[in-house]
């Protein structure tokens, strides 16, 4: 699964006609999810290459149940929320009834366990949710649903954990590296959601950012 989640990355990337046959084959792309939805990681690179401005691929990612498993990755706690305290948070996704995640896991297989997600991986899963957001107003709803927002936002405004200290001050900056663009790419996801989101979508982004900010841990966004 690796090797053709690679070459079909590679494929894409290099060929425009290569690139539409895979995005328009319905089979392809659930295989795709498929892989990601059992552990593949390397499916979310061959992902975001062919959602990359292409709506067909965007709409059958969402129809495969894609955008759900982005969103379980996305709010994984090994990078998130290692330092900070959940007591007292307040609970702003668009089920507010429901635990996030619950919210982020309703509609996947029983047999998707939680997994420590890379923060590389973590990049190439926030482009792919901006893909498929630039796409349509459906997406946008779906990405809504599956509270993305809060932890773009978090994403966003988090401070470096003691492990990106450590490698700061050691001078191997690379996860500390990792994280600013993870941040940035958060950043540039909620300023689409902004632009192309409806009114409920943006009053959602402003709430959670005044939140956010106000916690301990947190920075303001850049």
């Amino acid at each position: 699964h690796r090797r053709a989640s690679q070459t079909l990355a590679v494929l894409a990337e290099s060929s425009p006609v290569a690139k539409e046959q895979i995005c328009n084959s319905a089979g392809l792309v659930q295989k795709l999810v498929d892989v990601m939805r059992s552990g593949g990681l390397e499916a979310i690179g061959a992902l975001a290459v062919i959602t990359k401005d292409h709506v067909g691929a965007c709409d059958r990612v969402r129809q495969a149940g894609g955008i759900a498993i982005l969103a379980s990755m996305i709010t994984n706690t090994e990078q998130l929320d290692e330092d900070e305290p959940s007591e007292g948070k307040p609970d702003l996704s668009a089920n507010a009834d429901e635990s996030p995640l619950a919210v982020n896991m309703a509609g996947l297989s029983s047999s998707v366990m939680p997994m420590a997600v890379p923060i590389e991986s973590k990049g190439a899963i926030v482009t792919t949710l901006r893909n498929i957001a630039i796409a349509n107003d459906e997406n946008r709803a779906a990405i809504t649903r599956e509270n993305v927002i809060p932890q773009l936002v978090r994403l966003m405004t988090k401070k470096p954990n003691a492990t990106e200290k450590q490698a700061a001050r050691n001078e191997r900056i690379k996860i500390a590296e990792d994280t600013r663009k993870l941040a940035k790419s958060a950043g540039e996801m909620l300023i689409t959601l902004i632009r192309e989101g409806t009114k409920e979508v943006k009053d959602l982004i402003i709430r959670t950012i005044i939140s956010r900010v106000q916690e301990p841990g947190s920075r303001p966004p850049e």
